[in-house]
């Protein structure tokens, strides 16, 4: 079992005691066991591990947890490289939405000026 306490976006956990009213399934074997690490408790959230925050505003996230099996430098890449897709996909949707946007305008002078 991990120690990892903190959220994806590097927030505090709460313990489980304050927050969680059922006492499983734990894999620690109870709330207080499981202190303030990431777990996943229910069953209807599939994504990994979460925990309750101790930010206000945030009652609930996601950890950042790695890969069971894999050493924290492969993790670490596999990480980077999903990061560096998401930056590219996302740089890649801006740049054809700008072209679309230069193209959109550029039709509309062409329109106009013909118009004069």
């Amino acid at each position: 079992m991990g120690k990892v306490s903190k959220t994806v976006t590097g927030k505090q956990c709460r313990k489980w005691s304050l927050s969680y009213t059922d006492d499983g399934p734990f894999p620690d074997g109870s709330l207080e066991e499981a202190e303030n690490y990431c777990r996943n408790p229910s069953s209807s959230w599939t994504r990994g591990v979460w925990c309750y925050t101790t930010d206000p505003n945030e009652e609930w996230a996601a950890c950042d947890v790695p890969l069971c099996g894999k050493s924290v430098a492969e993790c670490a890449s596999l990480r980077r490289m999903s990061l560096s897709w998401v930056t590219e996909t996302t740089n890649r949707i801006k740049l054809q939405k700008t072209a679309c946007f230069l193209l959109f305008n550029l039709q509309r002078l062409k329109l106009y000026s013909s118009k004069l």
